[in-house]
């Protein structure tokens, strides 16, 4: 007997059931990312309404094309009921809002509501019970009550600000023959919002909070935590042949440099001196020219004093260049003394002649005639 050949559909059998997996897991994800959203529009068919009809017809084009287009979303549910002392479901179909067929859903609602009876009162009261259930099952909700504002609302969080409000203008509105549009809005299974609205004026829709998942998508992300650079390394110090990155060293070389210093300003380097009197020039080294310079000078005279303050304003600079300067210019004052003391000693002497000569030098004035 042969063994059987395995069939060519096995590759097939054997992922099918992993493909449908990923398949149920794809359609599971993104109806979770999609949020339901529905519509109800609960018109009033009481007697009070009658008269109010061509304004409802309008303001269901305003509604459709205007004030909620933009809360339209396409794939969107939206159902219709009509009430006075009764509820009344199902008369019109189910529809789905799709924008391209915008026109079509207004003629078939204005048809719809221009079809009823309109009579009894009106009754809120007969909403709650199938509307609650109704919320309870919608990711998010909007009612649209389009009434004539008579009875009062006790089923929402709502009921003293809007009641408040229906009965301030209620006569009013039956003057001008204009319906209200009450708008709420919930949000699993909670109410999120109400308006009151007043037609021909546009109608206000209450904004929908956002919900926990779409909290997280708009989440800023985490705040970025900097870490702190960790602190420098103790600087490395070179200090003759020593090599260390003690911070020590740093405060050693200091001291070492200030107490040369110090040595160096106790210990100047040696100063030319030079001390003109009248007829000497005294030339010394010394260190400390200002305590010099009165031991060298034993008699004053104007050149002693000046030579004492130009001694003494040499001790004054610490400057290389500027001690430089100084000595060439000593040098050049002691030269100029020099010259200045050679001239004058050269004019004070005269030429040697004969004694006649020299006796008439003496006596310029010529003898006398007896």
């Amino acid at each position: 007997m042969m063994n059987p050949q395995p069939s060519k559909f096995f590759p097939v059998r054997r992922w099918l059931p992993a493909a449908v997996l990923v398949l149920g897991l794809f359609t599971a994800t993104g109806a979770q990312a999609a949020i339901e959203q529905r519509w109800l529009f609960i018109f009033n068919t009481s007697s009070g309404m009658k008269k109010r009809l061509p304004a409802v017809e309008t303001q269901i084009h305003e509604l459709l094309t205007k004030d909620f287009a933009r809360g339209f979303r396409e794939g969107d549910s939206i159902g219709v009921w009509t009430f006075d002392d009764k509820l009344h479901m199902g008369k019109f179909p189910l529809t789905t809002w799709d924008p391209k067929r915008t026109v079509m859903l207004e003629s078939n609602l204005v048809t719809f509501v221009h079809k009823q009876s309109y009579s009894g009162t009106t009754s809120f009261a007969v909403l709650q019970p199938t509307l609650d259930s109704v919320i309870e099952d919608s990711d998010r909700l909007t009612v649209v009550i389009v009434c004539d504002g008579d009875g009062e609302i006790q089923w929402t969080p709502y009921n003293e600000g809007m009641n408040e409000t229906l009965k301030q203008t209620r006569d009013d509105r039956k003057k001008i023959k204009q319906p209200y549009v009450i708008v709420l809005r919930t949000q699993l299974g909670k109410y999120v919002g109400a308006t009151v609205n007043f037609p021909p004026r546009p109608a206000n829709l209450p904004p929908f909070p956002l919900l926990p998942s779409e909290i997280k998508a708009v989440a800023p992300p985490p705040p970025v935590v900097v870490a702190k650079p960790p602190p420098p390394a103790a600087p490395l110090v070179i200090v003759g042949t020593h090599v260390s990155s003690d911070t020590n060293d740093v405060a050693k070389y200091s001291a070492a440099n200030q107490v040369a210093a110090s040595v160096e300003k106790s210990n100047p380097p040696p100063v030319a001196v030079v001390v003109v009197t009248q007829t000497v020039v005294h030339v010394a080294m010394v260190t400390n020219p200002a305590a010099a310079v009165p031991a060298v000078l034993a008699a004053t005279s104007p050149l002693t004093a000046s030579a004492t303050n130009a001694a003494a304003a040499l001790t004054g600079t610490d400057d290389p260049d500027t001690r430089i300067l100084t000595y060439v210019g000593v040098g050049l004052l002691g030269a100029a003394v020099v010259l200045v003391i050679f001239l004058i000693t050269r004019g004070r002497s005269r030429p040697h002649g004969s004694l006649i000569t020299t006796s008439m030098q003496g006596n310029p004035r010529p003898p006398e005639q007896k």
